[in-house]
């Protein structure tokens, strides 16, 4: 205990176990073959994933999984900049994988900047001749209230900040706030700071969430086809109470596809998901569907989610399932949930769905590759944050929207998110059990598309996390 609060108030880092004994501690095997990293964000710890931690792993296989919550960046160490963070994140894996032989795939949840930290090292790590991340199968992507797009004070913007909005400022005081809110986030949060405001670009250097969605072969940095190799992608995304990052920008959105609850919604959770399938690029999807148990795990539709308590009281995906089948098309919180998602329609690369005006971007081709412009090109701020949202629409995402206005203190929603603080942070706990139960799905859903691969082909089982790391 003293260690612990010694390291929270010195920001020592240190780990107290080795690699081995952590494994011991975490895993139930000597031999895991997934890695689970979690990824704290801007001045968070690796005390912030304590009740995540606790529940992923209750709900997944631990005598195959390695969950490992990543002690790179803590504190102060997150102001040094998101590309300093990824790559101590990508040596800690480095070291992770060495001490563990047996691992074979990798999985990332990341929490606000974690999720950028996370991109980062996936694309540091990246190999692109057989498309492994430190010679792994990538399989799980999942980011948690992740300013993807950065932060710009505009209202209109994708990227705004939804605490300028709030504040309502009159005109002319809003116009300073705009101008003034990269240096003072510089000054606060270092490099970090104008990173999120994308004021790091110079005459010989794009801003760096702008190289995030793309692939920058020069630094032999592939950040997109790191991104697109991942076998499922998951966005969490706060629909209010976030005073830093807004629902638009952590559900990769822009702001007019944004779906429309009814006035005077008050969830304490997950109050709106994408069909589990949607987590799959287009091309996946039928290999995940053909597995007829699998089918089972997800009722195939877009829906309000079930209640908190339902979620709580979850032993498994399924148990979610039938509480869904229930309210599938009654939707208390949106105006309409349309029949288009039901798993009997056809989806394929061409397809859209949309959810009142919301486009969930199932049919958009995905491009061989995204190169980011030649260094010295100068756009403005809107022009990357633009670019960007682009780019990283081309890849399938599954989109899960949460709302704690029904919450004690609804404006903590960017750590009832995390459940950061147990005591304080109690609202978040039905949203960490999804987090767990849909990981747990998807993993179950993997496991029963690969039998049924191989035993149609008569070979072992082949796939995300089967067979050999890769070479």
């Amino acid at each position: 205990m003293w260690s612990r609060l010694y390291s929270q108030f010195t920001g020592d880092n240190t780990p107290t176990l080795d690699l081995q004994q952590e494994q011991n501690v975490h895993t139930n095997s000597s031999s895991p073959n997934h890695l689970v990293i979690l990824v704290n964000g801007l001045f968070g710890s690796r005390y912030n994933w304590d009740y995540i931690s606790e529940v992923l792993h209750e709900h997944l296989d631990t005598t195959t999984t390695l969950i490992h919550v990543s002690k790179a960046n803590e504190f102060t160490a997150t102001y040094a900049g998101i590309d300093a963070c990824g790559s101590a994140l990508a040596a800690e894996i480095r070291n992770i994988i060495t001490a563990s032989p047996s691992l074979q795939r990798i999985s990332f949840i990341g929490h606000s900047m974690g999720g950028l930290i996370s991109r980062y090292a996936a694309g540091e790590l990246y190999n692109t001749e057989n498309s492994s991340i430190a010679s792994l199968k990538p399989c799980h992507f999942i980011s948690m209230a992740t300013p993807h797009l950065g932060c710009e004070p505009e209202e209109t913007s994708p990227a705004q900040i939804p605490l300028v909005s709030w504040l309502q400022l009159p005109f002319g005081l809003d116009n300073l706030v705009n101008t003034i809110s990269p240096t003072i986030s510089s000054t606060l949060y270092r490099r970090s700071g104008g990173q999120f405001f994308l004021s790091d670009s110079d005459n010989d250097q794009l801003p760096l969430l702008y190289r995030l969605s793309q692939d920058c072969p020069l630094e032999n940095r592939y950040f997109w086809s790191a991104l697109a190799s991942f076998e499922t992608r998951t966005a969490y995304a706060n629909s209010t109470g976030d005073y830093f990052v807004g629902w638009a920008n952590s559900s990769i959105r822009d702001i007019h596809e944004l779906p429309r609850f009814l006035p005077g919604t008050k969830g304490r959770g997950v109050v709106r998901e994408d069909p589990l399938e949607m987590a799959w690029s287009p091309e996946s999807r039928p290999s995940v569907e053909k597995c007829g148990d699998a089918v089972g795990l997800d009722p195939g539709h877009g829906h309000v989610a079930t209640s908190v308590n339902d979620i709580l009281d979850a032993s498994t995906a399924q148990d979610l399932v039938s509480k869904e089948e229930e309210i599938k098309n009654d939707a208390p919180t949106l105006h309409s949930i349309p029949n288009a998602l039901n798993r009997t329609s056809t989806i394929d690369s061409t397809s859209t769905i949309n959810i009142d005006g919301f486009n969930a971007g199932v049919g958009i081709p995905e491009p061989a590759v995204n190169i980011a412009e030649p260094r010295g090109t100068r756009k403005s701020k809107s022009e990357y944050i633009k670019a960007s949202l682009t780019s990283l629409r081309q890849l399938q995402w599954r989109r899960i929207d949460c709302c704690f206005a029904g919450a004690a203190m609804p404006l903590l929603a960017h750590q009832h998110m995390q459940v950061q603080r147990k005591w304080i942070n109690y609202e978040g706990m039905a949203t960490a059990k999804h987090l767990a139960l849909q990981l747990a799905a998807m993993e179950e859903i993997l496991k029963r598309t690969r039998s049924g691969d191989a035993a149609g082909a008569g070979a072992a089982p082949s796939g995300c996390g089967e067979g050999q790391r890769i070479k």
